[in-house]
């Protein structure tokens, strides 16, 4: 039985720290007895943190304050340590210290004492927590004599919000390997794997799939001193040449081909070779090239006189005579014609007319042969060779006399 019998004596509640967020509600019932009357009491109200707040206040005087029924219940989210002391006149005694869990009543009843009724409704009674096991708890309990207080890493955090429960959560990976907190499922962090984390490769390879199709990758290998790229051919990919369907149309620059072996040199193919690669070919006849074009040039062939003039037809597109001083009797020309190749003769005398004669080789061809110069003037003769009908001549096809 608790009796309080004096005006200084009182009953009052408070806290070891500040709620989370409720105060604790608390309701006391009592009987006021004196010489002449037994008047039952109540009180209610709520804790007020670390601050004391009267749970049953003194009784008047000639008055004897006997209290039946006190409770204190957790309403907050956490648990707290609650004190109900005696004040006698300022000085305090303790009745009970007890850490309430959320949900949990503490209850005084006379004849009964203290005791504990839990969230799930059990009863909790008797002097206090068992001193020969050891109790997880969030913080230091002075109720307590060999409690283990759980504490937070930098990956693991203890989560004592849920009454009766003490839920491990693991926070979230981070780094190569990521992870939600308190989630199974881990993955690879984008651009987490570097070339050292990649398994080794073979020498001269690279890591693909070579098959037209999806599947494990595997190394490429190529062989060493081979010159080979890596190239699609043939729906696969590998090292090797090149084939021509590989090569863009009109990627080949002048550039990529190689060197001319010297400079006039035309690039095609001689007929007496047959297909094959192309070749370096050199102009011949009257044409030259300067530069990057291709010039038809005669070759002439001039002297001043001869009595026996005979133009070479393998290295002489044009012949002169520039000072005829004797009477002149072409030759046959030399070398080996061929069907419509073209001479051009041209004939300056030295002052006076001189009997010009032909060779058999040379015909008329519309035009007859001259038979002698006019003093001091150019006569130009043209002809041209003739195969037809083994006519193997040349025609005169034209004459002219400077006026």
């Amino acid at each position: 039985m608790l009796i309080l019998d004096a005006t200084t004596k009182s009953l009052e509640i408070d806290l070891d720290g500040a709620v989370a967020t409720t105060q604790l509600p608390f309701q006391a019932n009592f009987v006021d007895v004196t010489t002449t009357a037994y008047t039952p009491g109540q009180n209610d109200g709520a804790t007020n943190s670390t601050t004391a707040v009267t749970l049953v206040a003194a009784p008047a005087a000639s008055t004897q304050r006997q209290v039946k029924l006190l409770t204190v219940y957790n309403a907050d989210t956490a648990s707290a340590i609650v004190t109900v002391q005696y004040n006698n006149n300022a000085t305090l005694r303790t009745l009970v210290k007890i850490t309430l869990a959320v949900g949990s009543t503490l209850v005084y009843t006379d004849g009964e004492g203290w005791r504990v009724i839990t969230s799930a409704g059990q009863i909790s009674s008797g002097g206090g927590a068992p001193d020969n096991v050891d109790y997880v708890v969030g913080t230091a309990n002075a109720t307590l004599s060999a409690e283990r207080v759980i504490t937070n890493s930098t990956s693991i955090t203890w989560d004592t919000s849920v009454a009766g429960q003490v839920q491990v959560q693991r926070a979230a990976l981070t780094g190569d390997v990521t992870a939600s907190a308190n989630a199974n499922a881990t993955t690879i962090a984008a651009n987490a794997v570097s070339d050292t984390k990649l398994r080794d490769s073979g020498a001269l390879s690279v890591i693909g799939r070579s098959a037209n199709s999806s599947g494990d990758p595997a190394d490429i290998s190529a062989t060493a001193a081979s010159d080979a790229v890596f190239r699609e051919s043939g729906s696969a990919l590998g090292f090797g040449t090149i084939a021509t369907a590989g090569i863009a149309n009109d990627a080949v620059t002048y550039a990529k081909i190689q060197n001319a072996s010297a400079a006039s040199v035309l690039l095609g193919r001689g007929s007496a070779g047959g297909s094959g690669d192309y070749q370096e070919i050199t102009t011949a006849g009257n044409l030259a090239i300067s530069g990057t074009t291709i010039t038809n040039i005669p070759r002439v062939t001039a002297t001043t006189s001869s009595a026996t003039p005979t133009p070479n037809a393998d290295t002489t597109d044009a012949y002169e005579l520039t000072a005829l001083a004797e009477a002149a009797a072409f030759g046959a020309p030399t070398g080996t014609p061929v069907n419509f190749q073209k001479l051009l003769i041209r004939i300056k005398d030295n002052g006076t007319a001189r009997a010009l004669t032909w060779n058999a080789a040379f015909v008329a061809g519309g035009t007859a042969l001259p038979t002698t110069t006019v003093i001091s003037k150019i006569l130009t003769v043209g002809f041209i060779y003739n195969t037809a009908n083994s006519l193997n001549k040349w025609q005169c096809v034209g004459s002219q006399q400077e006026a």
